[in-house]
């Protein structure tokens, strides 16, 4: 099964303003970040598992994140990846169903809470 694996830089804010809150309950921003070289590393992996209804992605490694998988950012953005396709009619319900999920193997190296987005 092939994997592909990527970097994640870590990032500081060197201006950052919220602007507003959203209905979804996230801020707008106004903010000017530069990348620096520390990173987090992510692996991905398809399954032999199709989403059905079913999340898109599993998650490893992550536990240590947040307590509820379900509130990782990982898998926040995996959901919504889907529900641009879907609203965009790039790809339908079944169509989505019938994908394998991803299985994303989470290295971390950005310290929690230090301030690095």
């Amino acid at each position: 099964m092939p994997t592909i694996t990527q970097q994640s830089p870590a990032k500081i804010n060197l201006f950052l303003h919220i602007t507003g809150k959203r209905p979804d309950g996230y801020h707008n921003l106004q903010t000017v970040f530069r990348l620096i070289d520390l990173y987090d590393t992510l692996t991905f992996s398809h399954t032999d598992t199709t989403i059905g209804d079913n999340l898109p992605v599993t998650l490893s490694n992550a536990e240590h994140v947040t307590d509820n998988p379900a509130d990782n950012l990982i898998i926040k953005a995996a959901i919504a990846l889907l529900a641009f396709a879907k609203n965009h009619q790039i790809l339908n319900d079944s169509q989505i169903a019938q994908l394998p999920i991803v299985d994303i193997h989470l290295d971390k190296h950005i310290p929690m809470g230090a301030g690095l987005g």
